[in-house]
């Protein structure tokens, strides 16, 4: 499957999972109003939407419940197995794949890494969203496999050695030298495609950086 399905197929069965596990907290937290409770969190801005039924919420209403009742709830079951941004995370894709950004394979497995990070956390198990895991992982590495080694910077236009140079999540090849450059000014884009990093690609190049400079 390409990219946009998968990442089509991983959302109705996250929401799917996430949502019995997520009202299972709040009927115990809450008791009988629960409902009206989860739209309106203390001390915070009600959530809004026009699915007032719980069966018809969304993944965005179901992650926008989660944070807003961390503190006092969730942050009790989840807080010490993962942080709080993954939820973000999986919204930034989500989004993105609802406004139909092309999204890569890598993208696809980083986000479904985290759903099943999600849905581990919480107690509960869905095994098509962890074959379905396990399916791209398998289809990421062969398509990795079959990507010739890097030789020449596209940046610098320098060749380089393979330890030298790294690939961005959209295929950019780059050498450490170009993207310590850049990471010198606090300004962590890829000099390529000039697309934001994620913190975990920052985190990956300063290590890679300190072995090598």
């Amino acid at each position: 499957m390409e990219p946009q399905q998968i990442f089509q197929e991983s959302v109705s069965l996250f929401r799917n999972a996430l949502f019995e596990a997520v009202t299972k907290e709040l009927m115990n937290e809450f008791g009988y109003d629960w409902e009206q409770k989860a739209l309106n969190p203390p001390g915070s801005d009600s959530i809004m939407t026009h699915r007032k039924k719980p069966q018809s919420w969304d993944l965005i209403v179901l992650i926008q419940i989660l944070h807003a009742h961390w503190e006092g709830l969730f942050e009790k079951k989840l807080g010490k197995k993962l942080p709080r941004a993954v939820f973000t995370l999986v919204k930034f894709y989500r989004n993105a794949w609802a406004h139909q950004q092309t999204l890569t394979l890598r993208e696809t497995y980083r986000a479904l890494d985290c759903m099943e990070a999600v849905i581990s956390a919480l107690g509960t198990q869905n095994p098509d969203l962890e074959k379905l895991r396990l399916s791209t992982l398998f289809q990421l590495a062969y398509s990795e496999s079959q990507v010739p080694q890097p030789s020449v910077c596209q940046n610098c236009k320098v060749p380089k050695a393979p330890q030298e140079t790294a690939i961005c999540s959209q295929g950019c090849v780059v050498c450490y030298f170009c993207l310590n450059q850049q990471l010198k000014t606090s300004d962590f884009r890829c000099p390529v495609c000039h697309r934001q990093l994620l913190q975990e690609e920052v985190n990956h190049i300063a290590f890679t950086l300190q072995s090598l400079f």
